[in-house]
């Protein structure tokens, strides 16, 4: 019999192959984000579905940049991306691959400006108390159930917001990094 390595997909159509967390977290980031990406380009899709997306491929993105190659599992929870943004400060390959060699408090200064936006995207995940979120529905402060279908997740279409469009830019750079490592390491 085989091992993991030749088991087969759900689907029958694949064979599974064994990766470390980093790799598993980056690899099942991108795909979301594909997804997040697939949604936008729709056109019609309810925001609290991309949004889904969005959430689960930031977070993921934002565990595979903090979990060293071979290490254990980030610790259980969605708060990561800001993690993410605040320790991509002392991160020279991504200053380097945003163009910002030298321009260090310029770099920090983007940094904290997407901070805010980074925070309200991983406090999109259904974790904790009761709270608007793309996923499951809640109690308003009035006790009254409210579906994400309905709600308008305020600035948080891509096509108005700039800064959002920004802070998706930062994100693909370091999707694009992560490739350059995994080809890197190949």
């Amino acid at each position: 019999m085989g091992g993991l390595e030749q088991c087969p997909t759900y689907l029958g159509m694949e064979t599974l192959t064994r990766v470390d967390w980093r790799t598993g977290y980056l690899e099942q980031a991108h795909s979301d984000y594909e997804m997040y990406q697939r949604l936008e380009r729709a056109g019609d899709v309810a925001l609290c579905h991309r949004l889904h997306y969005l959430q689960m491929a930031t977070e993921k993105l934002a565990k595979g940049f903090l979990t060293p190659a071979g290490g254990a599992p980030y610790e259980y929870t969605h708060k990561a991306f800001l993690r993410l943004i605040r320790d991509a400060s002392n991160m020279s390959r991504v200053r380097r691959r945003l163009g910002r060699t030298g321009q260090y408090a310029a770099y920090r200064s983007f940094l904290r400006s997407v901070e805010p936006l980074a925070e309200t995207i991983q406090n999109l995940s259904p974790e904790g108390d009761d709270h608007p979120n793309p996923e499951y529905p809640w109690r308003d402060g009035a006790g009254h159930v409210q579906s994400p279908l309905h709600h308008t997740f305020a600035g948080m279409e891509a096509r108005d917001n700039p800064r959002l469009r920004e802070l998706l830019g930062f994100v693909e750079i370091l999707f694009a990094i992560a490739n350059e490592e995994k080809g890197a390491a190949v």
